[in-house]
């Protein structure tokens, strides 16, 4: 049996989207009869790692707020790389936990 190794080359489009890994699937695939394809080996998966990264956290590690202020204001930061147009809202969620204050007897969470 003699061996040989043909390579196809396909286009990945650099885009500014942020949206994790991407997959696509190639097949073999042929309309000789003279020519079989192995079926264990006739799919091959690409996966595209996307070069936008977005990073949030809290801008500070620890918030002090007098209680007569009525409203505590935390900020949130946003770190990106890549060509990242940021278009569409990037959504968080901010989620309380008590620890010595209460939420609806201190805080309202």
């Amino acid at each position: 049996l003699t061996s040989r190794c043909e390579c196809g080359c396909f286009t990945i489009n650099d885009d500014s989207d942020l949206e994790g890994e991407e997959t696509f699937s190639i097949s073999l695939t042929s309309d000789d009869p003279a020519v079989v394809i192995n079926e264990e080996c006739d799919e091959a998966i690409v996966t595209i790692i996307d070069d936008e990264e977005a990073t949030v956290c809290f801008k500070e590690e620890m918030y002090t707020v007098m209680e007569d202020d009525g409203i505590a204001t935390v900020c949130v930061q946003l770190t990106y790389s890549g060509s990242l147009v940021i278009s569409d809202p990037i959504k968080v969620f901010l989620k309380t936990e008590d620890i010595s204050a209460e939420d609806g007897e201190d805080y309202k969470g």
